[in-house]
């Protein structure tokens, strides 16, 4: 059906799950969006927001950590510089699948908020559902 409206628009694509392999052996996963980067590693989780990279590269930065992805000659190396580290970390991605790394041309997804602790559970109304009784007429 879908085919043949011209309105209808794909769903928008989930950035892939990079895979990166670091130097002294540490391993983490990347989604990299055009207005961040979700990275996985093995102990925590990192967000990092889009930050300017000459030559074609992939910066991102939170303050703590700068991230640069899609460097060397073919594209599949990163670079991580922690604050308050000197040595910077070298990382290749491991999947021989994949492209050129680049981000995906979306933001990216949004957390859920969880729901509020005094927030009402059920609507309330002035309607009886128990007894057989409308509330409203007095029956």
């Amino acid at each position: 059906m879908c085919v043949l409206l011209a309105g209808c628009a794909a769903p928008p694509q989930d950035a892939p799950r990079l895979r990166y392999l670091c130097q002294h052996g540490q391993q983490f996963e990347a989604r990299l969006y055009e207005d961040a980067a979700l990275l996985d590693g093995q102990n925590a989780q990192q967000q990092l927001a889009r930050a300017a990279e000459d030559g074609g590269a992939l910066g991102y930065d939170d303050g703590t950590l700068h991230a640069v992805f899609g460097l060397g000659a073919d594209g599949r190396e990163a670079l991580l510089r922690y604050a308050g580290i000197p040595e910077a970390v070298h990382c290749r991605l491991t999947d021989s699948a994949a492209d050129a790394v680049r981000a995906v041309p979306r933001a990216r997804p949004k957390p859920v908020q969880p729901e509020s602790a005094d927030a009402p559970r059920e609507l309330p109304t002035n309607l009886r559902t128990s007894g057989g009784r409308d509330s409203m007429r007095g029956n």
